[in-house]
């Protein structure tokens, strides 16, 4: 049993890799139609000119939302397989276990709320098509298709839930869950201490968002043991949050390594971009991921209507 899921642990990685590889393309697929596609008219009152459209505000947001969802899954995929490594290169240790143990905890989150980001991803990548998108010509609904069977593979998304709820929170009695929240706080608070406005709001908006994850899984824990069905109508709101703050996580440390001293090219267009986009997908997204524990604490109240 132990082989076989050591085997599925792996696979369910893989396919959250291929959902990244699929909203990549999405992605790029999107943002070439938008520099070539030409309709409506410039905001700005004193252009009459018909335009591309990636110069209207709302396709610009649909890339960004795509680019910093891509970004933020890509990172923790490299985070959870730079875990996998260190627990084979540290095996047999102390070390070597904590490593393995994180792995087994954000393999699930890569897992599942990668997959289920591509599906919303290539999605977007129809809507930037606009009625085109639709149809076969462009290739941009074969992503979605091809995205649409992920959170299905190796153990649907539901289950992945369950798995992350009942088996990797309580994971060292709880204390590899403890010891990302803390790597977590540490990386908020550079943040917060940064000389750059950006990525101090950064970190605010992070450090908030983990109190709220903490508080989630405390709920969780004890409801489990009390009534687990309850408990478990939860399991998805909170995997969830989990992966937008990770999320959140990583593009706080993409600034952090953009606008330190070693890089020290905040001249170059690249490290300012990687600062904004990560301005973006924490502004955007984590504040809502906090308002799922709410969601998470609430679900079985009303779930049981469906009869």
């Amino acid at each position: 049993l132990k082989a076989m899921f050591t085997m599925m642990n792996n696979a369910r990685l893989n396919v959250g890799v291929q959902g990244i590889a699929i909203a990549e393309r999405a992605y790029q697929k999107a943002l070439s139609f938008s520099k070539e596609r030409k309709q409506g008219f410039s905001l700005d009152t004193e252009n009459k000119e018909i335009v591309k459209i990636i110069d209207h505000p709302d396709v610009k947001r649909m890339l960004m939302e795509m680019k910093s969802q891509i970004e933020a899954m890509r990172g923790l995929a490299v985070i959870t397989g730079e875990t996998i490594d260190y627990s084979k290169k540290f095996s047999n240790t102390e070390e070597g276990k904590n490593y393995l143990n994180l792995s087994s905890l954000l393999t699930p989150i890569v897992k599942a709320w990668c997959t289920d980001q591509a599906v919303q991803i290539t999605s977007l990548g129809i809507q930037v098509h606009g009625g085109m998108g639709f149809i076969e010509d462009t290739g941009a609904a074969q992503y979605f298709r091809d995205s649409r069977i992920l959170p299905i593979y190796e153990g649907t998304n539901g289950i992945q839930a369950l798995d992350l709820l009942k088996r990797k929170l309580s994971l060292e009695n709880g204390k590899t869950f403890k010891k990302l929240l803390e790597k977590i706080r540490k990386d908020s608070d550079l943040c917060k201490n940064n000389p750059l406005d950006d990525i101090v709001e950064m970190g605010l908006i992070l450090n908030s968002s983990i109190d709220s994850l903490e508080i989630a899984a405390k709920w969780l824990v004890e409801e489990l043991n009390k009534n687990p069905k309850n408990a478990a109508a939860g399991a998805t709101p909170f995997l969830n949050m989990f992966g937008w703050i990770l999320g959140g996580w990583v593009m706080c440390k993409s600034s952090l390594n953009a606008a330190s001293d070693e890089t020290n090219n905040l001249s170059d267009q690249f490290y300012k971009d990687k600062i904004k986009t990560s301005l973006f997908f924490c502004t955007t997204y984590l504040p809502s991921a906090s308002s799922l524990l709410s969601t998470v604490k609430n679900s079985y109240k009303t779930i049981n209507t469906i009869i």
